[in-house]
């Protein structure tokens, strides 16, 4: 099994039966409240809103919306974030659009599926790094 093959099964296996991973100082945040920015586009792949949503300035539910997004609309995943409740939220770029923020993982549906962006077979979606 290729390394991007192991990370896409981690996440249906952890997301979709509902089991929340033991945090490791890798996924150790520090609350930054809603003060976030992030603008080094490192991920390779592709969500879709399985609801409509509103895109976030930062990754809790308590931060200011950046956009409305229509179910069905894809966007494109720079990052993955665990935030301090241990929630994972995923900052990215709407599609056909020059519109970045944070997604929570409920706005992908109960089993997320991340699809190849540019069908080079590589889908490689990197921890955000703060």
């Amino acid at each position: 099994m290729r390394g991007w093959q192991r990370v896409v099964l981690a996440l249906v296996v952890v997301l979709g039966l509902g089991v929340v991973a033991t945090a490791s100082p890798a996924r150790a945040a520090e609350y930054r409240g809603c003060d976030w920015h992030y603008d080094t586009p490192n991920g390779e792949g592709t969500l879709t809103f399985y609801k409509s949503y509103n895109l976030k300035v930062g990754p809790l539910g308590e931060c200011d919306h950046v956009a409305s997004v229509a179910k069905g609309t894809t966007f494109y995943v720079w990052c993955e974030y665990w935030n301090q409740y241990d929630n994972m939220w995923f900052y990215g770029r709407i599609a056909g659009t020059q519109t970045m923020g944070w997604a929570y993982q409920d706005a992908f549906g109960p089993k997320i599926v991340i699809g190849d962006d540019n069908n080079d077979g590589v889908v490689n979606i990197e921890y955000c790094g703060f």
